[in-house]
């Protein structure tokens, strides 16, 4: 999950929310126009972070978090109780001093 934000002044709160107001209420195409609205709404946030809970690494998870630190975002992890399976990987992923 990603965590961000996206300062509004009260005048583009209140147009995005008509206009998502007015997509809910669309006979046709529903589901498009309030996707198309909240493409708008959560376009320009700034990541304030990301959290996520799994009991095993998943595919593309190194990667990912390879990703954020090259783009100088901290990366932390916090192990409740570790699975054999993601041992291994833990050395080359945790590090704190990212």
């Amino acid at each position: 999950m990603a965590i961000s934000a996206r300062r509004l002044t009260s005048e583009q709160y209140g147009d995005m929310m008509e206009k998502l107001n007015e997509a809910r209420q669309m006979m046709v195409d529903r589901e498009l126009y309030v996707s198309q609205i909240f493409d708008v709404i959560e376009s320009d946030m700034t990541l304030l972070g990301a959290t996520g809970v799994e009991d095993q690494l998943q595919d593309g998870v190194a990667e990912t978090l390879e990703a954020l630190r090259a783009a100088g975002i901290k990366v932390r992890t916090a192990l409740a109780k570790v699975n054999p399976e993601s041992v291994s990987e833990l050395p080359r992923l945790d590090r704190f001093g990212s």
